[in-house]
């Protein structure tokens, strides 16, 4: 079992190299004979991020999409600190976004992000 900082490094050299070859892909410099293989390269970078994280979470695993029992999803989504790494938030027009306290700063200037794009929706779809 490697530690928690030798996962995260080799989870981040891997998934590195995945959107590397995605991106490749997608500006035309690496033509894939079949369009759909990118869709497989991005679900192995999520695997093996999934993968680290089970290594050192119990309740969570991979089964063809990351999956959680309710002690793995409380676990993955709380630091060893007890704050939340991650917080599903209501915005304005009823939908929602994860919001990220240690990265995304204020909730309210988070949210506030999204209005121009949600009222942009709304008038395309309305």
């Amino acid at each position: 079992m490697s530690t928690p900082l030798d996962s995260l490094k080799d989870t981040f050299w891997r998934v590195r190299g995945y959107v590397d070859y995605a991106t490749d892909h997608l500006a035309g410099n690496n033509i894939l004979e079949d369009g759909h293989h990118v869709y497989d390269i991005l679900d192995s970078a999520v695997k093996a991020a999934t993968d680290a994280l089970a290594e050192h979470v119990p309740g969570v695993w991979w089964d063809l999409c990351p999956r959680f029992s309710d002690q793995g999803w409380e676990a993955a989504r709380t630091y060893d600190d007890g704050t939340p790494a991650i917080v599903t938030v209501k915005l304005d027009s009823g939908s929602s976004a994860d919001y990220r306290p240690r990265h995304d700063g204020d909730l309210e200037t988070f949210k506030a992000q999204f209005a121009p794009h949600l009222h942009a929706v709304e008038a395309v779809t309305a």
